[in-house]
This record gives C-alpha cells, structure tokens and sequence, in this order.
C-alpha cells in the first residue's frame, strides 16, 4: 500500500479524472455507498406523500411547510426509512410542532416507514436537549440504547379511517392526536 499525501478536497464518488486534475492519481476512484447519500434519493412513499401534499418552504427547499404553521426537513433512508431532520414551529409555543410531529407519526404508520432522528436543539428560545428528548418520547419516538439523543419511531398498525386523508387542512389549535378522526 502506498500512502498519498495532498491536500484532498475531493468529494465521495468523484471521477477518477477530477481526482487527478486534483493532484490525487489512484487506480479507481474509491466508491463509498452510504445509506441515503449520493445518487438519486431512494423512493420513499411518505416523503413523495408529504411532498405532494405540501408545499416546499420558497426560502430554503429542504423544508416542507404544514399548513403554514411548521416546517419540516425530512430525508429518505431508503424506502421504508426515513430521517426527520428538524421540525419546527413557525410560531414557538403554539403547539404546531406537536399537530407536525403526530401527522408526521400518523403518515408514517400509513406507509410503515420507521422514522429516525436526533435530539438537537437549533435556533434560539426553543426546547434544550433533554427537553426535545421528551418532547419526542411524549410522541412515540424511542431513545437508543447508545445515545438518548438518537431517537427512531417504528411504524404501528394504524387504523386507517382515523388518519388524515391527503390534503387535509388542520388549522391552529386542532388537537391531532393518534385517533383523531378529521372530516
């Protein structure tokens, strides 16, 4: 083995051309598959649901706004996972984050995809860490044994006339809690 050394800047998956206009010269291009990474995103049922059902927020196009209330930032694993990146209450305090986070739980039970996520706080005046912690467990979401800030959410058995049909408008202050039945 014959160790290189430069200043690499390369990115996974790049030709092996642009590797050498880098001053890197390999043999192969060293190819890394990481689950959701790279390529075209997996199909994912509930993120092409959300995203046909909601609008992308103009101002930054990984989120999808919820009824003009919360945004999320949502990414597909493969197609029966997907990653809950942010969630967030356009309005703090008015309860959007909990109506998002129980449609997101409920939309996921319908399509059977496990939701992973972590606790991380962002922006300012939010939940801290151990607060979103119990935000999400208040909500179904369960704690690796690892890290109690890695949290997923497995799919359950959903009754499906009690979920949300697609297009549904829930308007601040709806209780949507899992049984809500929405004419």
């Amino acid at each position: 083995v014959r160790a290189i050394s430069c200043n690499f800047r390369a990115t996974i998956g790049q030709t092996r051309s642009r590797l050498r206009t880098s001053g890197v010269i390999m043999a192969d291009t060293p190819r890394i598959k990481l689950r959701g990474f790279g390529g075209k995103p997996p199909s994912n049922p509930l993120l092409e649901h959300l995203r046909d059902t909601y609008s992308p927020n103009p101002l930054d196009p990984r989120e999808i706004v919820i009824n003009d209330e919360s945004a999320i930032e949502i990414t597909p694993l493969d197609k029966d996972t997907a990653r809950l990146n942010a969630v967030r209450a356009l309005e703090k305090g008015s309860g959007a984050g909990s109506r998002t986070l129980d449609l997101v739980g409920m939309l996921a039970d319908r399509f059977g995809t496990t939701l992973e996520g972590s606790a991380e706080p962002f922006g300012k005046g939010g939940l801290d860490k151990q607060q979103l912690i119990e935000f999400y467990r208040r909500h179904g979401w369960v704690s690796s044994e690892d890290n109690p800030a890695d949290l997923f959410r497995e799919p359950r058995s959903p009754d499906k006339s009690k979920l949300p049909k697609a297009g549904t408008e829930l308007t601040p202050g709806t209780e949507l809690t899992p049984g809500t039945e929405l004419t």
